[in-house]
């Protein structure tokens, strides 16, 4: 007989906001959003057609959901159409969704994973970022590998088909690499500035227009410190806060009505630390304030007005200055500051900006923080023998469950899920092995032990 110890990690009242709630959000306009919590807890919110958000189903969800099994190691997200990136701070790498041309990179045998799953063996990655069905990621020793498509050069080397599982990209050492569409653009960790790939409007700005390129320099100065690729352009920064920007201006993206195919700067008597370019561009100044420019098309400039014109003038977001990262997808943009709270704004027809159902627009900056909870920042679980939403402890063989939901996923450590139809309020597990398991209810997320009778 089994006995069903019940130890519950309840999200507790969103009226208390936790001090550095989100520290990392990775968004796919139409599609899924994942996010990293301060205290390591990954969340995903918007609609998983490919199980996207590692839950082991395709259920649209307005409001963030706790995923990664329900541990608290997580440090950074990447996300594309269709799949889902995490770094652990252990420095493994997890995928999620549709394995498309190989793009998840754990091999061909699988079509999709449902449940986050490890990249390889390796625990020595420093950083991941997402393309159209493909990803780059920057090792700890500062080398580049890649996988998936390489249509259009997105992987930036010559290869002659695509690519299922990590491999090396060169033997140069990079800071960072940015990658969207068919163009990638990366900084070298000599400071030196490069790009490859789609070249159709100029975007990987050697001063040249057309064609695909493999990883080619962007000039010859040694002093650029971050770079954003965009739809049809580039942004980067040089160490001294300049921001330049080249490529296709239809949405306004070098803040000038001129098409340019190399950097220009823009702005000079600003200085930048951090932008994310879409067709909207989001800005941190070196003041820590928070700007935007580009299309409004679905209200990315936050002050509830959308028009088809572009603006070239970046205009701020309100007066504070205490902002950290930004990040903008095709219809909405993300910002979060200091304190760990997350703006977004723009289109929410599948959930992706986590808000309900009947907010299919946020027309300015609207906080998530009230998501946060209080939960601990070791995840410190307690036992209760009297919880309101499972019960009871220790049980034989049935787990009472007070929910309306028609079904429950359990989770083990190692990733294996289980889906449960709730039936009268109950759900049978006298099939599970002894072990830790993660129960998902709508809502909450309980830890369960269960141990076999002696």
């Amino acid at each position: 007989m089994k006995s069903l110890f019940i130890l519950l990690a309840c999200l507790l009242s969103f009226s208390v906001a936790k001090a550095q709630c989100w520290q990392s959000v990775a968004s796919v306009d139409q599609g899924q959003t994942i996010a990293v919590k301060a205290d390591g807890t990954l969340w995903g919110w918007g609609m998983p057609i490919y199980n996207e958000l590692g839950l082991n189903d395709t259920t649209t969800r307005f409001s963030p959901v706790q995923t990664g099994y329900g541990t608290n190691d997580w440090l950074s997200v990447a996300a594309d159409r269709d799949r889902s990136y995490a770094l652990k701070k252990n420095g493994t790498l997890w995928s999620s969704g549709l394995n498309r041309y190989g793009s998840l990179g754990v091999g061909a045998s699988v079509t999709h994973v449902d449940t986050f799953m490890q990249i390889g063996i390796d625990s020595d990655w420093a950083s991941i970022v997402a393309g159209r069905d493909c990803a780059l990621a920057i090792k700890k020793n500062g080398t580049l590998w890649g996988w998936g498509s390489n249509a259009s050069g997105m992987l930036g080397v010559s290869f002659p088909s695509n690519q299922v599982s990590p491999v090396q990209l060169g033997t140069s050492t990079w800071k960072m690499v940015s990658i969207l569409y068919g163009t990638g653009l990366g900084i070298k960790t000599d400071g030196t500035l490069w790009g490859w790939g789609s070249n159709a409007v100029g975007e990987i700005g050697d001063g040249t227009l057309g064609g695909e390129k493999l990883m080619t320099q962007v000039g010859t100065d040694n002093d650029w410190d971050y770079c954003s690729t965009n739809l049809g352009g580039s942004c980067a920064i040089k160490q001294d806060g300049t921001l330049y920007a080249w490529g296709y201006n239809a949405n306004g993206l070098a803040a000038t009505n001129t098409f340019y195919t190399s950097p220009t700067s823009l702005i000079p008597s600003m200085k930048w630390k951090k932008v994310s370019a879409h067709r909207a561009v989001l800005g941190i100044a070196t003041d820590g304030s928070l700007w935007v420019w580009g299309s409004n098309a679905d209200y990315q400039m936050g002050d509830s007005t959308s028009d088809v014109n572009p603006h070239t003038t970046p205009k701020q977001i309100g007066t504070a200055t205490n902002w950290v990262d930004v990040f903008t997808q095709y219809s909405g943009c993300f910002a979060i500051n200091s304190n760990g709270e997350m703006y977004r704004w723009g289109l929410n027809i599948f959930g992706e900006m986590g808000a309900d159902r009947d907010s299919v627009i946020l027309y300015r900056p609207t906080s998530l923080t009230k998501t946060c909870g209080t939960l601990p920042n070791d995840i410190n679980i307690v036992s209760n023998q009297n919880l309101p939403d499972v019960y009871p402890n220790p049980t034989d063989d049935v787990l009472y469950l007070r929910t309306t939901a028609k079904e429950v996923i359990l989770t083990n450590n190692i990733g294996q899920s289980w889906k449960r139809n709730v039936n009268n309020n109950s759900i049978d597990i006298r099939d599970l092995a002894d072990g830790v398991y993660y129960l998902r209810i709508p809502g909450r997320v309980s830890k369960i032990v269960v141990k076999q009778s002696k």
